[in-house]
């Protein structure tokens, strides 16, 4: 960030507003690697992202044992039994 007293021609009194217009005239353009004119770069993140996310699905549920559970009334507490799949 630099301080002027002028910006073009145009001669500034206050510092404040020095520092206003210096900061405006310094700004740079967004940066748009990830949105650029093709589309191709957009895609790409959203497919490895749903790719990931789907693994991830997948494989917790792979890993999760499939179980049944029954409350028993007579000895009152409750039977987890696995069911095959």
């Amino acid at each position: 960030v630099g301080f002027a007293n002028e910006v073009g021609k145009i001669p500034l009194e206050w510092a404040l507003g020095a520092f206003i217009m210096q900061m405006k005239d310094n700004q740079t353009p967004p940066s748009n690697w990830i949105f650029a004119d093709d589309s191709l770069t957009l895609f790409t993140i959203l497919a490895v992202a749903a790719a990931l996310i789907i693994t991830a699905w997948s494989v917790s549920k792979w890993r999760k044992p499939q179980v049944k559970t029954i409350y028993d009334l007579e000895k009152g507490r409750y039977i987890v039994t696995r069911i095959s799949r």
